[in-house]
């Protein structure tokens, strides 16, 4: 963490200018439905009909994440469970604006307040300028998305897993499931 700010100025810094940012949304039919803050930072979400939006500010990760996300029946399922349903306003952008960059910290080099207002700023923006279809309830971009980004997938038909007969086995599906998250991850 930065010697210069504390954590939980941080993370008011990001809530009240998340707030501001994003006030936008409501002319596409958004509410604020949920601040939530822990140990690990906070996550603002906001949903309308069909979309939810999550920005989240990770401490652990000193970065600003924001979410597009197709609603099921007025609400947002876990990740876990439907994962075509999530995408990172990032990939987004770069799918359909591959020369702009949305603003990144260094590894190491911690946020700032005017850091996240620049991030905030340049995401509240390129939400309405690469995502609008999506915030009015349009999804056929995450079809395209889909395609472009890869997602953990099992090495295995559901009919050629192997039986797991010995601990041992166990322990190297574990290690080949880890490897496969954090190869998720690292892309």
């Amino acid at each position: 963490m930065s010697d210069l700010y504390s954590k939980e100025e941080l993370l008011h810094t990001f809530t009240q200018k998340c707030l501001n940012k994003f006030r936008y949304l409501a002319t596409y039919g958004f509410e604020l439905t949920g601040i939530e803050e822990d140990r690990y930072g906070t996550e603002i979400t906001y949903k309308n009909e069909t979309t939810g939006i999550k920005v989240s500010f990770d401490i652990r990760e000193n970065d600003i994440f924001l979410y597009l996300i197709r609603l099921i029946k007025g609400d947002i399922p876990a990740y876990i469970d439907a994962p075509s349903r999530w995408f990172y306003l990032d990939n987004l952008v770069k799918l359909r604006s591959p020369s702009t960059t949305l603003p990144r910290k260094e590894f190491g080099d911690w946020l700032t307040p005017d850091d996240i207002d620049e991030i905030l700023t340049a995401y509240a923006s390129a939400l309405k300028e690469y995502g609008e279809d999506v915030l009015r309830g349009n999804f056929s971009v995450f079809v395209e998305l889909a395609q472009q980004i890869d997602r953990p997938k099992s090495s295995y038909s559901i009919d050629e897993v192997p039986l797991i007969r010995s601990i041992e086995e166990q322990s190297a599906q574990l290690e080949r499931q880890l490897a496969q998250i954090i190869e998720y991850y690292d892309t």
